[in-house]
């Protein structure tokens, strides 16, 4: 059954996506261009086509990023 908090991730952002499947207890990491997801047991159809249809966005947030990337503009001086 879909509950209502994964009907309302159809239509999020990529990052409201990620914050709901970590609501609904699913770990999600980057690990070489693939996507983990724990447990694997609580992964329900439609958070699995969620996930498939959504891999690069959530990669590409997921992945570490430079740190002058992370730090944008920054000045130390």
């Amino acid at each position: 059954m879909q509950t209502f908090e994964t009907a309302q991730l159809f239509r999020a952002s990529p990052e409201h996506l990620l914050r709901g499947l970590e609501r609904e207890g699913l770990r999600i990491a980057a690990r070489s261009g693939k996507l983990e997801v724990s447990p694997s047991k609580a992964i329900t159809p439609k958070a699995r086509e969620l996930i498939r249809k959504n891999k690069p966005s959530l990669l590409h947030l997921l992945k570490p990023h430079p740190i002058s990337e992370r730090l944008g503009s920054f000045n130390a001086s």
